[in-house]
Parts: structure tokens; C-alpha cells; sequence
């Protein structure tokens, strides 16, 4: 009869829902949603995103007119099984091997060109960066 029993605070801490706080900052929003399966197993489903727009502290540490208006944005999509070595429902280090998938827009980057012959160039180009990446991670 016990073993049929669900114990609802046991269900409770096996979902963990996170916002990475100190990305907001530089207006990169991070919320992952982690459900334990076992003592050791667990799978993460990560999304983050950065708004289009002004690249933070550029005009601060880099005084260039060439990268002065960049805007950019993008998105990430991780997933994530994650094998702990600790005690307990998703306790003490882990092992992850995760799957990122990643897009990125960077927009009004200029190149002013200017030589000997009177004729001054501005030339404006967009860059787009896609990326897939496997790799483990210790945590």
C-alpha cells in the first residue's frame, strides 16, 4: 500500500525552473527548466535570448566609429541530460553532455574606406553567426 503513495514534496523538488539574474544586465535573458528523473538522472531545457539592439558597454571601452551604432541579437536553444554524482534527487556535481543551438544577428556594421584617391567609401554589412555545438560539462 505505501509503495503506491506519490509523495508530492518529492515531485515538488524535482522540477526546478531558472532565470539567470546577472545576464539581464546586458540584456541577456536565460531561464532553463530542469526535471530530475532519478536519484542521478536529470534532463535541462535551456532558452536565452538577446534583444536586438545596441551592443551594451561598447561606446565605454572600444572608441571607434566603426562599431559605434552595431546593433545586434540572437537566440540559444540547449539541451542538457545531466548524470550527478552526488546523494540525493539532483545533489553534488554532475556530468553533462548538452546540445546548443545558437543564432545570432549583428547589423549596421560599417568599414570606412579611404585611400589616396579623393573618393571616400562607407560601406554598411550585416553578419549573421549560427552555431551547433556538442561538448560535456562538468558542474
Amino acid at each position: 500500500m505505501r509503495a503506491q503513495e506519490q509523495n508530492p514534496q518529492t515531485d515538488e523538488k524535482r522540477n526546478l525552473v531558472k532565470m539567470n539574474l546577472t545576464g539581464v544586465v546586458f540584456r541577456n535573458f536565460q531561464f532553463a527548466y530542469e526535471r530530475t528523473i532519478t536519484k542521478r538522472l536529470g534532463v535541462q531545457v535551456s532558452y536565452g535570448f538577446i534583444p536586438t539592439g545596441q551592443v551594451p558597454l561598447v561606446d565605454q571601452y572600444i572608441k571607434d566609429d566603426n562599431v559605434n551604432n552595431v546593433r545586434m541579437g540572437g537566440s540559444n536553444f540547449t539541451l542538457e541530460p545531466r548524470i550527478y554524482l552526488g546523494r540525493g534527487y539532483g545533489h553534488g556535481f554532475y556530468i553533462a553532455p548538452y546540445y546548443r543551438y545558437s543564432h545570432f544577428d549583428v547589423d549596421n556594421v560599417t568599414y570606412n574606406y579611404t585611400s589616396e584617391d579623393p573618393m571616400h567609401q562607407v560601406k554598411k554589412f550585416p553578419l549573421l553567426f549560427l552555431g551547433r555545438r556538442t561538448q560535456t560539462m562538468l558542474g
